[in-house]
């Protein structure tokens, strides 16, 4: 390119080729801390002795630092790159220069140029039109990435002022070191070039950090991250203890400068506070601090003085620690020295022993707090708090800006990925092919790539740019070619962020607050910079003037964010690429596009990623990917394939998917509504008529249908007798009380019939209930018993129909008729008790209790029949044969129990319940994620839990009464043993089996999970056999225990069988035989096998395998899953039966039988060896 004939031209040539450095603890001396005690050996690496790098040839074979280039401010710099690194393409980039507005010279890879192939060189010829400061430079391999752990094609780049040619002649010259100047070390200025460095290749990194297998990033104290890859090394000017050497009574400027690519730098020197005079080679207003934040990129020129009392020979530590907690234990950071020498007499490096203070603890400040610049915790300084050299009169600001908002963005792993969005557009991970800025055709809205992420902003005008992050971590943005000025700094709230990342800053969502910051800050005014940080979950606005049209690259300046999509291209104007032969100034050796390497670069991907909607801690975002492994569901072949071998998602998902909420919602909301209607309804029944008999009071048609509906459940369908008859009673002495949920002793097939009553019967019951609660007493209503039958002699025992003969058989004349005997459903009992105690037996003179003789099935029901009693030789008894005998009382148990368990309200009750579950957990359908898959697990464990206790307390109350009812039937020997336990048995089984099977349906159809008809029933049955295992208990426990007892025990067991199951937690090798006795275990155990398959697939990110599919992987290969098997539950196991749930159901059914086997024991004892006393409260029997 042409230049002026007064401009002097610095000629640099930069060869670049591998080479092994040397480095490690023999480049340090024997007697220093470094990488000896400091820092903690739990925070060391091993450092090798020698370290591939990519570095810039010397004839002592390249240092872990490029050599500082010196220009004076417009100067030509002609910088020769020349590339002999076999696989990887280089560029070069000058860092904070603004290239004339010419950014074909800008190296960026992509957009200003294809990569430097092996063995070709090109010529950056620039003009260094920018002001006198501090830059750097540094080596871009766009794609590739290094084949070397250290990217050694760094280094600083110092432009001096005008007047300054004799000694920029100098340092270019071959005198430099006879007048005891080093390009770092100069006249009164000196280079602090700060790296942190890696003994992995920045390639393998962003494998590692993609695949999750970097350790967790690191923290400051306020919680933000500070770094996401581990701190290994760090060099100052290339070294890992370097020496700086100082004059007293002498002001020192240092060009303090993070080359690095990863961690931010806390930069101070102990003892001496730092006079900021510039920053990212933008003069300021002089600015005293005692530290200085420094992210990746960024440059300050600060002042120290040394004064002169301090001695020859004294050192202080020169530190640039890493932000990472330090109250954490973290010591991570670069330490040199700083020593006071006489220019005469410099001591070598490895003779100038370490400093006398501490080299981990930073000595504190007398009397105030430290101050620190550039960082955005309570305690720091902003950046914005600098102010530009030379401001004289403040002008006003007449013109208008564009306004525009870039946001960025990060997915974590499984995803890990950075993405960009400009303004408001969709979250895009930008790539840039390297033919890019070449393509003849290229316009901004037709990138090559569709994920060319482009800000097309105007030529010579004022841009002003809101930058926002999700991000918790400061992000330091790099503009190439472009200076901003920095307006305005937003600090997220607290409650804007969590663990994982934050919401997007809403602090400049109003243009009219933008507007007016454009306005109070006139041009010029403004910290300027070319490197600046977006705070994390903060904003920044930013300002800068454009210039000639041109394409120029924006990106994050760290390695982990340029390199994985945070960047863009700023398009000035509307540029268009011209061909080459339209251009007569294009260099001749320019980097062409058609060379192997860029030919064997292809085209990277492109896709909407991959979003797991129910992933903890994350907001759903969409988000387009440009990388090969976050494409593997769109883009693979597997992913394009008609079918597979097995079926993508759940096998006992229904087909037609899970009912809609709406729907759900209203079915749940009609069960609610029915269920306090007909509480509030049948309380409404319940109340008494008043006395005046007015029709008002009278209750409605509609109440006695839902009284007989909640009342009887079901109305007896036994034949009906209206007619007295003689009966024979067995006389024995037998002396229990009425039976409550038992069985009648009095022979006869017709018992607790239930009949409708009429309505003056029910305000005779009402008026009698009412007297009876008034005080008054029953007997007053009763007939006068009847006058004793004439004698009659004794029968002889009369031989039933089948079996041995009856015992001794009294005949008594009972008519007494159903209102006599039955008033009211509270009056039942009593009335009963009173009318039979009054009635003798001819030829006594004492009145027996017939309450001792003669027990009825009351159950609680009104009944409106006569007492009908059967003759003799019909009667039932314990000589019949046990099928006879079953037959006999299985009707009277089920009209017993039957109502008391199946009746509306428990229909509403379980199957609202149901309902409401199904709908609650119907995104285990929805998603067909790894979200599913805990959705399914979670279902299994809330329906085994629910119906562990949803009997149990009611079957230890139930059977507690059952027990002390059915002792009449033991002492009197009504019927034998086996079939009154085994009735009882069979119809509490089946009628408490039949809810938790019923709703089961009801649940999986709600949560559309009936596409396995099998798995289903697997589910019903083993619910229906859990539920019946702890009705059993609690019947055990109800007839050995009183009810309150009873119920402590019944909870004391079902939490123990919890917990001894081992599904919550890993049990200790010392319990593992416990759960083999626990019905939960069992039961979850069974429920999971039904509803994982071993085939079932989820959708996950890079579970490409042919077997499964794109992004689908083996329900089997899940952390739950897997988690489940670590605690004895075979979950999806390989290759299983999809249905084999034997084991767990003769599990459940052996644990069943044990219970009632104790029921059988208790009844045998109670049958054969009963203490009537006891039984009696005391009571002699009579």
């Amino acid at each position: 390119m042409s230049a002026s004939n007064t401009t002097t031209s610095r000629d640099y040539f930069f060869h670049v080729k591998p080479a092994s450095i040397p480095f490690g603890e023999q480049t340090l001396p024997s007697e220093t801390q470094i990488h000896r005690t400091w820092p903690k050996k739990r925070l060391r690496v091993d450092l090798p002795e020698s370290i591939l790098a990519v570095a810039i040839y010397s004839d002592d074979g390249g240092d872990l630092i490029g050599p500082p280039i010196h220009v004076l401010s417009g100067d030509r710099l002609k910088l020769t790159l020349k590339n002999d690194v076999k696989t990887t393409g280089l560029s070069l980039h000058l860092h904070g220069l603004g290239f004339g507005g010419k950014f074909e010279y800008a190296g960026a890879v992509g957009v200003s140029q294809c990569p430097l192939a092996e063995g070709n060189q090109f010529v950056y010829d620039v003009v260094v039109a920018d002001g006198p400061g501090t830059y750097w430079y540094h080596t871009s391999s766009g794609h590739l990435g290094l084949d070397a752990s250290v990217d050694a094609v760094r280094g600083p780049l110092i432009v001096h002022p005008t007047g300054s040619e004799e000694l920029v002649d100098i340092l270019n010259g071959p005198s430099l070191a006879q007048l005891g100047y080093s390009p770092l070390a100069y006249a009164a200025e000196r280079i602090l070039f700060l790296q942190d460095g890696f003994l992995t290749p920045a390639a393998s990194r962003y494998t590692q950090q993609k695949g999750g297998l970097m350790p967790p990033p690191s923290k400051s104290d306020d919680g933000t991250i500070v770094a996401t890859a581990p701190w290994q090394f760090g060099t100052c000017n290339g070294k890992l203890r370097s020496v700086i050497h100082v004059a007293s009574n002498q002001k020192i400027k240092f060009h303090v400068i993070n080359g690095g690519q990863h961690h931010a730098l806390r930069f101070s020197i102990d003892g001496f506070p730092l006079t900021v005079v510039a920053a990212d080679a933008q003069p300021v207003e002089a600015y005293t601090v005692d530290e200085i934040v420094l992210h990746v990129g960024e440059r300050f020129d600060v002042e120290v003085f040394v004064y002169k009392d301090i001695r020859e020979g004294e050192r202080f530590w020169i530190r640039a620690d890493t932000l990472e907690s330090q109250d954490q234990g973290f010591e991570n950071g670069i330490r040199a020295i700083l020593r006071v020498s006489d220019p005469q007499s410099i001591p070598q490096d490895e003779d100038v022993p370490d400093p006398i203070q501490d080299i981990a603890v930073q000595p504190s400040v007398r009397g105030r707090d430290r101050k620190i610049l550039n960082c955005h915790s309570l305690e720091c300084i902003p950046i914005t708090s600098l102010t530009p050299l030379g401001i004289t009169q403040v002008e006003a600001n007449n013109m208008d800006s564009e306004i525009h908002t870039v946001d960025t963005h990060f997915q974590p792993v499984p995803q890990h990925a950075h993405f960009v969005s400009i303004d408001d557009s969709l979250w895009v991970q930008n790539e840039l092919p390297p033919a890019a800025m070449i393509s003849r055709t290229f316009r901004p809205e037709k990138s090559v790539h569709p994920h060319s992420m482009a800000l097309r902003v105007s030529r010579s005008s004022s841009i002003i740019v809101v930058w926002r992050t999700t991000l918790l971590m400061d992000v330091p943005i790099h503009l190439h070619g472009h200076v901003v000025e920095i307006l305005d700094i937003a600090q997220p709230a607290s409650h804007d962020c969590n663990i994982r990342n934050c919401r997007l800053s809403g602090a400049y969502e109003n243009k009219a607050r933008v507007k007016a910051l454009d306005k109070q800050n006139p041009p010029n005014h403004a910290i300027k910079k070319d490197t600046f940080v977006i705070p994390a979950g903060g904003a920044i606005v930013t300002r800068m003037r454009t210039g000639n049209r041109g394409l120029w690259m924006v990106n994050g300046q760290k390695d982990v964010h340029s390199d994985d999509g945070m960047s863009f291209v700023m398009i000035v104007g509307d540029y268009r690429i011209p061909r080459l032969d339209d251009r007569d100034d294009w260099p001749a050796d320019f980097p062409t596009c058609n060379s192997t390497l860029v030919a064997s670069m292809p085209l990277k991907p492109h896709c909407r990623c991959y979003v797991d909607k129910n992933a903890p801690a994350k907001r759903v975002i969409p988000t387009a990917c440009s990388r090969t492994h976050l494409c593997h569901h769109e883009r693979s072949q597997a992913a394009n394939l008609d079918s597979y071998v097995y079926n993508q998602g759940f096998n006992i998902q229904s087909g037609w998917g899970s009912m809609p909420s709406p729907v759900s919602l209203a079915i749940f909301l009609c069960i609610v509504f029915a269920s306090v209607a007909l509480i509030l309804v049948h309380s409404r029944i319940r109340s008494r008529p008043s006395k005046n008999n007015d029709k008002e009071d009278e209750p409605k048609a509609y109440g006695k249908v839902l009284r007989r509906l909640s009342l009887v459940g079901v109305r007896s369908r036994l034949p009906e007798r209206h007619t007295g008859s003689i009966v024979n009673v067995n006389i024995r002495g037998c002396s229990q009380d009425s039976s409550i949920l038992g069985l009648s002793v009095v022979p006869s097939e017709h018992i607790g019939t239930v009949e409708h009553i009429d309505e003056e019967e029910e305000e005779e019951d009402v008026k009698d209930s009412e007297e009876e609660d008034e005080g008054s007493h029953i007997d007053a209503d009763l007939p006068p018993p009847p006058p004793p039958p004439p004698p009659h002699p004794p029968e002889r025992e009369i031989a039933g129909n089948d079996g041995p003969p009856l015992p001794f058989m009294l005949r008594i004349n009972s008519r007494a008729s159903s209102g006599d005997l039955f008033r009211s459903r509270r009056s039942t009992t009593s009335t009963f008790d009173r009318v039979f105690s009054e009635r003798g037996i001819d030829g006594e003179e004492d009145k027996i209790d017939l309450r001792d003789a003669f027990d009825i099935l009351l159950d609680g029901f009104s009944v409106n029949t006569k007492v009908e009693i059967a003759p003799v030789d019909k009667v039932v008894h314990r000589g019949s044969p046990f099928a006879k005998q079953l037959l006999f009382i299985l009707p009277i148990q089920w009209q017993a129990y039957f109502p008391s368990s199946v009746n509306p309200l428990r229909m509403l009750e379980v199957f609202g319940l149901a309902t409401l579950t199904g709908a609650v957990f119907r995104s285990a359908v929805d998603d067909g994620g790894q979200a599913g898959i805990s959705e399914l697990s979670s279902l299994v464990l809330v329906l085994t839990t629910m119906w562990t206790f949803a009997r149990l307390y009611a079957a230890v109350s139930s059977h507690h009464d059952w027990f002390q009812s059915i002792q009449v039937v033991f002492q009197c020997r009504r019927f034998s043993l086996m079939p009154v336990v085994s009735a009882r048995i069979a119809i509490v089984g089946l009628c408490e089996s039949a809810w938790p099977i019923a709703s089961t349906f009801v649940c999986l159809a709600a949560a559309g999970l009936l596409g396995d008809a099998r798995a289903a029933c697997n589910v019903a049955f083993l619910l229906g056999t859990h539920n019946l295992f702890h009705v059993s208990l609690g019947a055990a426990l109800g007839m050995f225990a009183k009810v309150p007892q009873g119920i402590v025990a019944a909870t004391i067991f079902g939490q123990v069988s919890i917990v001894i199951s081992g599904v919550f937690s890993q049990l200790p090798d010392s319990l593992e035989w416990a759960r083999n006795f626990s019905p939960f275990y069992w039961t979850v155990r069974g429920l999971l096998k039904s509803v994982h398959r071993w085939s079932d697939t989820y959708e996950c990110l890079g579970g490409s395998g042919s077997d499964v599919g794109a992004n689908r992987c083996f329900v089997g290969d899940d952390p739950v899953i897997e988690q489940y098997r670590s605690r004895g539950l075979p979950v999806a196991t390989y290759r299983s039966s999809e249905y084999d749930v034997l084991t767990e159901t003769l599990a459940l059914v052996a644990l069943t039988f044990g219970i009632h086997a104790i029921i059988f024991g208790r009844c045998f004892f109670a049958y054969y060896k009963v203490n009537w006393d006891e039984l009696n409260g005391g009571r002699p029997v009579a």
